[in-house]
């Protein structure tokens, strides 16, 4: 059973005295809008196409858990060796797996942590660390995102450049969104540097914002080709409880991930179609219906005026979250 520390539990300001930081704090998350704020008040950074991980270092001991609390540290000990002799501390941020090109690759990470899982390789990730929860017996929370984002710096001042723990690094340029498509990356995430951190909120202090859409979505099914193969997955979001089918995504399958794919699917089959809305498609032998439990990233073109996805393109299958949380994100143009 997972223990997680929310600030119900413990104190989340600097008065707190246990003797060491909280097991797991619920992270905050980005508000989606259209474009980044402007001005000095915001911090640019890098929306990096990983998983959410907090480390947690207590005297040289390091674990690391996924968005929602589960412990992942048996799958993560090179890194764990990286933070060992760090104080005691909360590090919030982003794991990745980085392609040739030093550009994170959401379908790569999969690859690794399932070649992990199964004790097949341990090829390399990075952690990118982009906040300070907690360091030594002091809570961080309630201080300025400026202030943590000092003491985080000082922290890994030590830590290479290129090396598996890095800092998240500042986007200095005039355009941040911009850049991020110039360079290859998929968004922004902007952060007040006033503002403390809001456990387990989504609120107009961070804001994230993307050139192409992405949304994470359930997978209720595939379909298959005249000859079984397969074709496309059928998905879709909850709206008020209920699972609306949103459109099918054709694209985006590298050789490398199918057989794992398949293997997931195959073991959540059912008879009955997991959708309640959004006219899916009737039950035929090219359809293949699962239980709603696998969640999946993907990119897409546009929301279409019917409530489905264009273009829809697979990213990899997303773990650490429950499928009930999966809603579709529209983007919002909140008060400066």
């Amino acid at each position: 059973m997972t223990v997680v520390a929310t600030a119900r539990d413990r104190p989340v300001d600097g008065s707190w005295t246990g003797s060491g930081p909280p097991i797991f704090i619920p992270f905050q998350h980005p508000r989606l809008v259209r474009a980044p704020p402007s001005g000095p008040d915001w911090l640019h950074e890098v929306k990096l196409d990983g998983d959410r991980f907090q480390a947690r270092v207590l005297q040289g001991e390091v674990r690391w858990r996924s968005r929602n609390g589960v412990d992942r540290s048996a799958l993560l000990p090179d890194l764990s060796a990286r933070l060992a002799d760090l104080p005691d501390c909360i590090l919030d941020g982003e794991l990745c797996a980085l392609d040739r090109a030093e550009r994170p690759n959401f379908s790569l990470l999969r690859a690794r942590l399932g070649a992990r899982q199964r004790h097949a390789a341990r090829d390399p990730l990075v952690f990118f660390a982009f906040d300070l929860l907690h360091l030594n017996r002091e809570a961080l929370l309630r201080r300025p995102l400026a202030a943590r984002h000092e003491a985080l710096g000082r922290l890994l001042r030590r830590a290479p450049l290129d090396g598996p723990i890095r800092s998240a690094a500042a986007i200095t340029d005039p355009d941040p969104l911009g850049w991020a498509r110039r360079e290859g990356f998929e968004g922004v995430v902007s952060k007040r540097l006033d503002s403390p951190y809001a456990p387990g909120e989504r609120n107009d202090s961070w804001r994230k914002s993307k050139w192409r859409p992405s949304q994470e979505v359930v997978i209720g099914g595939w379909a298959m080709t005249g000859s079984r193969k397969f074709r496309s997955l059928l998905v879709g979001v909850y709206d008020d409880g209920v699972l609306r089918y949103v459109g099918r995504v054709h694209t985006g399958y590298p050789r490398r991930v199918m057989p794992e794919l398949l293997a997931r699917l195959r073991a959540v089959r059912s008879e009955t179609c997991p959708f309640e809305a959004g006219d899916p498609p009737r039950k035929d032998p090219a359809v293949q219906w699962t239980r709603p439990v696998l969640v999946a990233n993907i990119d897409f073109a546009e929301w279409t005026e019917h409530g489905r996805i264009r273009q829809a393109s697979f990213k990899g299958l997303r773990s650490g979250k429950s499928p009930q949380d999966v809603v579709a994100e529209i983007s919002e143009s909140p008060a400066e």
